[in-house]
Order: C-alpha cells, then sequence, then structure tokens
C-alpha cells in the first residue's frame, strides 16, 4: 500500500521534525522582529518576510502531503507546477498567432504525457519523448501554421520554455522513481528537494553576511561569490546530515548536496538572465514574497537531472 509512504523511510520522521522545528524558529524570530521599533520603520522589509515564512509553510506542507502518498502525489504535484511555470513563462514571451497551435499541444499534449510515462516508470521513454517528440510537435504545426517570419527564435523559444518548465521539472518526481524500493525512493526525492530549497536560503544568508563581490553583476546583481561559496559548503553539510535519506555514505551524500547548490546558481542565473532579456523583475506574483512558481523552482531546472542520473549508477 502506499499510504503514508514518507512516514515509513527511518530517517523521515526527524527530517520532518527539523524542518517543523526550522520553520517554527522562523515564525517565532518574526513574531519579535514584529514587536521592534526597527520592523516599524521599515514595514515593506516585514511585509515581505510574514508573507516568505508563510509561504514557506504551505509549500512545505503540499510537498509533505505530496510524499506521503508514494510516487504518484510528487508526479501530479510537479505536473501542475509545471503546467504553472510553463504559462507563466509564455506570458512572458513574445508570442504571435501563428505560435498558437503549437502552445495547445506542449499545454495538453506533451505536458501530460510527459508525467504519465513518468507515473507508470517507464522512465526510458520519458527521458526521450519531451525532447523528441516535444520538437516534432513544435516544428510540425509551425510549419502548418505557414508563418516563417521569426520562424526560428519563436520555435527555438517555445521549445526551450517546453525543455526548462516540463523536461527539466519533470526530473524531479522521476527522482521517486529511483531506489530499491518506493519508501527509498521518496527519501532520495526529499534530500534532493530540501538541499535544492535550503541551498537558495543558505546562499542568501551567507550573502547578507559575508558577501562583498557580485558574482554576475549584469544578471542577479544581488547574488555574491561569497553567498554563493558559503551557500555551496553550508548545503554540502546538511547534504551529509541528510545522508540517512539516501543509500551513499555521508560524503558522497556532502558531495552531492554541493552539486545541487551550484547547479541551483546555474539554474537561478539562467533564469534571471531569461528574465532580464524579457523586462520583467519575477514571472508572476503567485506566490507571495516568492514571485512565481517559476521564481521558486528555477534552482531545480539543472540539477534535477544532474542529479538522476548519476544517481541511477550510485544505486
Amino acid at each position: 500500500m502506499n499510504a503514508l509512504v514518507l512516514l515509513n523511510h527511518p530517517a523521515a520522521l526527524p527530517v520532518l521534525g527539523g524542518l517543523l522545528g526550522t520553520l517554527s524558529t522562523a515564525s517565532l524570530a518574526r513574531a519579535g522582529y514584529g514587536r521592534t521599533r526597527h520592523a516599524h520603520s521599515h514595514p515593506t522589509f516585514y511585509r515581505n518576510l510574514t508573507q516568505r515564512i508563510r509561504a514557506w509553510w504551505a509549500m512545505v506542507a503540499v510537498f509533505a502531503l505530496s510524499c506521503l502518498v508514494g510516487t504518484a502525489g510528487p508526479v501530479v504535484l510537479f505536473a501542475g507546477v509545471s503546467f504553472l511555470a510553463l504559462r507563466e513563462l509564455v506570458s512572458q514571451m513574445s508570442t504571435e498567432r501563428a505560435d498558437h497551435g503549437s502552445l495547445l499541444w506542449i499545454f495538453y499534449a506533451v505536458l501530460p504525457a510527459q508525467y504519465l510515462l513518468i507515473g507508470l516508470g517507464q522512465l526510458q521513454w520519458f527521458a526521450i519523448f519531451a525532447p523528441v517528440a516535444g520538437l516534432a510537435i513544435i516544428v510540425v504545426r509551425n510549419l502548418i501554421a505557414g508563418d516563417a517570419e521569426n520562424f526560428l527564435s519563436r520555435t527555438s523559444q517555445t521549445y526551450l520554455a517546453a525543455m526548462l518548465t516540463i523536461y527539466a521539472i519533470g526530473y524531479v518526481p522521476a527522482i521517486a522513481q529511483l531506489g530499491t524500493s518506493l519508501v527509498a525512493g521518496i527519501g532520495l526525492l526529499l534530500f534532493f528537494t530540501i538541499c535544492a530549497q535550503a541551498s537558495d536560503v543558505l546562499q542568501y544568508l551567507s550573502g547578507n553576511l559575508f558577501g562583498k563581490r557580485a558574482l554576475s553583476p549584469h544578471i542577479s546583481p544581488n547574488k555574491t561569490l561569497e553567498g554563493a561559496i558559503g551557500g555551496i559548503l553550508a548545503t554540502g553539510l546538511l547534504a551529509a546530515a541528510l545522508h540517512g535519506l539516501t543509500p551513499v555514505s555521508i560524503g558522497v551524500a556532502a558531495l552531492l548536496g554541493m552539486a545541487i547548490s551550484l547547479l541551483g546558481i546555474c539554474g537561478d542565473l539562467f533564469l534571471s538572465a531569461i528574465k532580464r532579456d524579457l523586462g520583467v523583475k519575477d514571472f508572476s506574483t503567485s506566490i507571495p514574497g516568492h514571485g512565481g512558481v517559476l521564481d521558486r523552482v528555477d534552482s531545480l531546472v539543472f540539477a534535477a537531472p544532474v542529479f538522476f542520473w548519476p544517481m541511477t549508477g550510485l544505486l
């Protein structure tokens, strides 16, 4: 039975307890800060902090509940994430009438088929379906539309949008298909997701404490080299502490954590460059304090595929 799969993992309860403790501490700290004079003189910062912490409570709760029921929960959850992320990205792109047909196919054929393959455990087909079938559908549909103006750029941006939001993000629930059992797979998913999301927070804290030099001033001026290095090292330590969720040693878990953090930074910068090109600060405002769905999962687009394939060789 899939009922409460997550809680059957021996390391899950301590990890979930740690998450609840961290969020509770953040909530108490926010409440204490709210009574200070500084909070009243900086209402925008306090409001943003409140929104971020409340959003984290909601996101952790939804993710944990999806993992309780086994692999089907994350598949459904991230199918929704992909749909919303794709909608956010497409809404910011310059599309023409000739693109509408291919976009409809991407939204309502490629996306559900890709996640169906993940849910059925057909990972060999999942790995090639969206890149091959998605490209074929976009090209053929755009050819049928008969508009050659900006054909290359229009086709390329639609394909890139599909690869980022459907193919790359789809690797997150696919991680739960790895492992020697359903419980082990959910443990790997929990390990990856915590490392990827915690890395963002750890980079932010490291940057505020030690940051001096901008990592990429023309793309993401608030991200610092010291923050990136501190976040990578801190994520490695966190991954070592979470190694019980994986079948690998503490050392290998630490290396995986640092790789997840590094690739998360690359994903963040890549999506930031796209936002700069599109002239937007965030892809949407659907998650208060965090921007849009794609803003929240940008660190996953490179980290999830790269984590998935080496892990298949380590199991």
